[in-house]
């Protein structure tokens, strides 16, 4: 899938810290598990939640290392 479609499949995504792991939610509120979730190997949007994953976790931690944002909203790729 390429990341116009995931834009327009998944975008807007959220994230928090909950319990000082990052979660990640789609659009629809559907989490968006990370690469080492036991739950991503058997869901049916497995590759597409893992390229959102990968792209967005080095954003997202930057937002909490250098802003201090604990939550927020990524609307685009």
């Amino acid at each position: 899938m390429t990341n116009e479609q995931l834009e327009k499949k998944y975008y807007p995504i959220y994230w928090i810290i909950n319990n000082d792991e990052i979660e990640i939610t789609d659009r629809n509120n559907n989490p968006i598990w990370g690469l080492n979730s036991p739950h991503i190997k058997y869901h049916k949007n497995r590759e597409d939640y893992k390229k959102i994953h990968k792209l967005e976790r080095n954003f997202i931690e930057d937002k909490i290392r250098n802003e201090l944002q604990f939550s927020g909203e990524i609307c685009s790729i």
